[in-house]
C-alpha cells in the first residue's frame, strides 16, 4: 500500500480525480443555486421566451418588425439582418477606401503619398481598442443633445452621435456604383502612374 501511494503515476492520477471532483461539485452547486433563485423569482430557464412579444422597438429594421406583435425572435432575425447588411456594406466601402490610399501611396505626388501613409500607419500600427477609447472620449467632449451643433438645420451633431436625414436606397445600386467609381479611380491614376495593376493590388493585399 505504502509502495502504491508513492507511485508517481498513481499520486498524478489521484490529484486529477480529485480536482475534477471539486470542479463538478462546484458546477453543481452553482446550477443548483441558480435554480433555486430562478424558482423563487419566478422565472424559468429554457428559449420560450423567443416567442413571446418582444414589446420593445429597434429604430431600424431591414424586414418587418412591429414591436407590438413581433417575438423576440423576431427581434434577433431583425438584429442580424441589420448586422450582415451593415458588414457588407462597411466592407465595400473600406475596399474602396484602401484601393484609393494604395494608389495614392504609390502616387509621385509627396502631399498624397504622405497622407496615405499616415493613415495606414496609424490604423495599423495603433491597436483597437485604443482606437475605441480614443474617439469614445472624443464623443464624452461633444455638447449635449439640446446644444447640438447645427448643420444648416439638416445635420446635428451631439455625444449621443451624428443624426442625418434618412435616405432610401437600395444595396444593388449601391454596390454597382461603389465598384464602378473603384475602376473609373483605379484606371484614371494607374494610367497617369504608368501603373500596372498586378502592383496596386499586391500593394492592397
Amino acid at each position: 500500500m505504502h509502495s502504491f501511494l508513492y507511485n508517481r503515476k498513481v499520486r498524478d492520477t489521484l490529484i486529477q480525480l480529485v480536482f475534477f471532483a471539486v470542479i463538478c461539485f462546484g458546477i453543481t452547486y452553482l446550477a443548483l443555486n441558480a435554480a433555486t433563485n430562478m424558482r423563487d423569482a419566478g422565472l424559468t430557464s429554457g428559449f420560450d421566451f423567443l416567442f413571446q412579444r418582444a414589446g420593445y422597438d429597434i429604430s431600424y429594421s431591414l424586414i418587418h418588425y412591429d414591436p407590438k406583435t413581433s417575438t423576440h425572435l423576431m427581434a434577433w432575425a431583425a438584429g442580424m439582418v441589420n448586422t450582415v447588411a451593415f458588414a457588407v456594406v462597411a466592407i465595400l466601402l473600406t475596399t474602396v477606401l484602401a484601393l484609393c490610399l494604395a494608389i495614392m501611396r504609390l502616387s509621385q505626388n509627396f502631399l498624397l503619398s504622405k497622407v496615405s501613409l499616415c493613415l495606414v500607419e496609424y490604423v495599423r500600427n495603433v491597436p483597437i481598442l485604443v482606437h475605441i477609447s480614443v474617439w469614445y472620449t472624443l464623443s464624452l467632449m461633444l455638447p449635449s443633445v439640446r446644444q447640438a451643433f447645427n448643420f444648416g438645420d439638416v445635420s446635428f451633431l451631439s455625444n449621443r452621435g451624428l443624426s442625418i436625414p434618412s435616405v432610401e436606397w437600395n444595396y444593388g445600386l449601391l454596390a454597382s456604383l461603389v465598384f464602378a467609381a473603384l475602376w473609373i479611380v483605379l484606371c484614371f491614376w494607374a494610367k497617369k502612374e504608368s501603373l500596372q495593376l498586378d502592383d496596386v493590388l499586391s500593394l492592397c493585399c
